[in-house]
């Protein structure tokens, strides 16, 4: 008797009292399956990986939230690829129709370099940082304390400078000129004497021709930036909207 008794008691124990209740939804707690949806509150919740708090498990994530990363995510992981494309198009276009512009900025160790001035060596473009003529701008000497750095580097790799426009490359041009000038007048040696002047008329001619192919070259540069600063532009409007996603998506946000 007493042992039919004990089994009862045991059985209404596993019916009753040891049954697993079920967990109630809370905001960023864990949840069994994707997909599924809940209110908490007045919020409409739903079981997916939180892209800002928490990516590797499943937990009640606010509705509003995913629905908005449903369109930034994208967004924002096809937006760098945009401009690395509007960069090569650039680079594509310009580099055929830029040959005057690239002759007359190559680096030369007797040009009279200053801070800003743009050179083109060994097919890349480089801006000088300080004064240092006979410096080239090898791996020794490029740097954000040394001598050159590249030109607006493109986003796709930071060690790529871009061809400058030509407006700044003739006012570059022309003060260099004008201070080979003074060179050549302060120096007795014939033999620099010799080579500063055939500089200066060397770069003179070059800076004729880029009068001349100046105009073909700034309109591959505009169309070119302009495509690039769109793309540019939509990532930084991306990145903007980051921290109110962010604030829709923490488990604490209270609407």
């Amino acid at each position: 008797m007493k042992r039919k008794i004990s089994a009862a008691i045991m059985a209404s124990f596993l019916i009753l009292g040891f049954a697993t209740p079920a967990i109630a939804a809370t905001p960023g707690g864990a949840c069994p399956t994707a997909g599924a949806s809940t209110k908490i509150g007045s919020t409409t919740f739903v079981c997916q990986k939180n892209p800002f708090f928490n990516s590797s498990r499943l937990t009640w994530t606010s509705f509003d939230c995913m629905d908005m990363y449903s369109d930034w995510g994208p967004a924002m992981k096809s937006t760098p690829t945009l401009i690395r494309q509007a960069e090569t198009s650039r680079f594509m276009a310009i580099e055929p129709v830029g040959g005057d512009l690239k002759s007359l900025i190559t680096w030369n160790p007797l040009v009279p370099y200053v801070r800003n001035d743009v050179v083109y060596y060994n097919s890349n473009y480089f801006i000088a940082r300080k004064a240092g003529s006979n410096k080239a701008p090898t791996a020794a000497n490029i740097g954000t304390t040394k001598f050159w750095v590249p030109n607006n580097p493109t986003l796709a790799n930071k060690k790529i400078g871009q061809m400058p426009v030509p407006a700044k490359v003739i006012e570059s041009a022309n003060k260099q000129i004008s201070s080979i000038g003074l060179l050549i007048n302060r120096t007795s040696a014939a033999a620099t004497k010799l080579k500063l002047t055939e500089l200066r008329s060397s770069l003179t001619t070059k800076l004729s021709a880029l009068e001349v192919s100046k105009g073909a070259i700034q309109s591959v540069v505009d169309a070119g930036d302009e495509a690039i600063g769109t793309t540019k532009l939509l990532l930084n409007s991306l990145q903007m909207t980051r921290g109110i996603l962010v604030e829709f998506c923490n488990p604490k946000y209270k609407n």
